[in-house]
């Protein structure tokens, strides 16, 4: 059966409207995609496991990326360095917190003579 091409402004063969659902793996950035799947609760892990292997080589990259992660979560030796490649892009890799140090000065005076009252550090 050869079907006619979708007219302009209509999107489906028979005039029935078709509604896309919801992204639930988001478009553009990888940030987002590991957000998704680290507040998952099972509904998104489930349905990119869902998929059979010929389906599987249909599926846009985002999906099929987001399915190995899932994949590869699952097996000891790769969990841990997937969760660390997603908290370094989420919250940042680990950097050491540098802070400004006072400059010191030391003073000098014999124990015999006056007491300075005040010090005073020139630049």
């Amino acid at each position: 059966m050869v079907r006619e091409a979708i007219q302009p402004g209509q999107n489906s063969h028979t005039g029935e409207v078709f509604r896309r659902g919801p992204d639930h793996i988001p478009r553009g950035e990888i940030a987002s995609l590991y957000r998704v799947l680290m507040v998952d609760d099972g509904p998104v892990a489930w349905e990119l496991l869902s998929y059979s292997k010929k389906a599987v080589a249909r599926l846009p990259f985002r999906l099929r990326l987001g399915r190995s992660l899932v994949l590869a979560a699952r097996d000891p030796r790769h969990a841990p360095a997937i969760l660390e490649q997603i908290a370094d892009r989420l919250e940042g890799k680990p950097v050491p917190m540098l802070r400004p140090e006072i400059r010191h000065t030391t003073v000098f005076y014999n124990a015999a003579g006056p007491k300075l009252l005040e010090i005073v550090v020139l630049p």
